[in-house]
């Protein structure tokens, strides 16, 4: 057994990781199926006609590296949408969602046919404390399904905009008429709010009863944050990946709130190594 061993594997593992992290946040593209798309809306007032968008890459990349830390800076465009108070307004909200394959069989990239990312908020706005989102069903692959439809077609509105220099992309409903199809599948039409109320989410792209999305307006300047969850067809429960969080500058970074799991290695004098809960299983053994 060489001593060094273990200094090795986990400079390598370091390297692995510092690797898919800077790559994780993908260019506008524009969006494909299987991208984890962060958008945000205005219940209503300044800025109720238009979505700022920002494509955070294949969410299975996030799944295998969940802490890439600080993705953007979406400062200027926030405040261009809905106003130098945005991160004030408690009608100003934001979520992310993806959804690759509309089929209910087969996998791709390690997630079975159909899986959902999306997001949900904390009661207490803390990271990696959401509730985790249940369908009380294994059966939920037709569920998945009837939300990939919304969401292949606001891919599809999406292909219609360009981003600015920053990579961000942003949607209005003033862009052509008033039946244009981009805002029709837009993110404000994909999740909605009850009407005649305030601040009541319905349906997410017409499956996630009671939204997806947090609000600003919390008071103080604590980040306002969603945690990531990833659904596959025959689990019943979905399980926490990562937590997207904005400051009150607009500084956008995902993050994993779980703590390290300890591995203790079977090979007597290697001691043991630490890795993310979420991060890919490997093996310590004698060269």
């Amino acid at each position: 057994m060489k001593p060094t061993f273990l200094k090795s594997l986990l400079g390598a593992l370091g390297f692995a990781l510092a690797a898919s992290t800077s790559a994780f946040a993908a260019p506008w593209g524009p969006p494909q199926l299987g991208d984890l798309i962060l958008g945000f809306q205005a219940e209503g007032g300044t800025g109720s006609g238009t979505n700022v968008l920002y494509n955070l890459g294949p969410a299975y990349q996030l799944r295998d590296s969940p802490n890439p830390g600080t993705i953007v800076d979406l400062s200027a465009q926030l405040e261009a949408a809905f106003g130098a108070d945005w991160f004030t307004r408690t009608d100003v909200w934001f979520g992310a969602f993806t959804i690759k394959s509309n089929q209910t069989t087969g996998s791709q990239n390690g997630d079975q046919n159909p899986t959902a990312y999306f997001t949900k908020a904390s009661a207490t706005n803390a990271a990696g404390t959401a509730d985790l989102w249940t369908f009380e069903t294994t059966s939920n692959g037709s569920i998945l399904t009837t939300a990939w439809t919304p969401f292949n077609g606001m891919i599809n509105a999406l292909s219609s905009v360009t981003a600015d220099s920053d990579g961000v992309g942003v949607l209005t409903s003033t862009i052509g008429a008033s039946s244009n199809p981009a805002w029709n599948n837009s993110w404000t039409k994909r999740n909605p709010f009850l009407s005649g109320t305030t601040g009541i989410q319905t349906a997410a792209f017409s499956v996630f009863a009671n939204g997806i999305q947090n609000n600003f307006g919390k008071g103080g300047t604590t980040p306002v944050r969603v945690d990531i969850q990833r659904l596959q067809r025959g689990e019943e429960f979905a399980t926490y990946i990562a937590t997207i969080n904005v400051t009150n500058l607009g500084v956008v970074s995902v993050t994993n709130a779980a703590p390290p799991v300890a591995l203790t290695t079977s090979v007597v004098g290697q001691g043991s190594i630490t890795r993310s809960p979420n991060a890919s299983s490997y093996s310590v053994g004698t060269v």
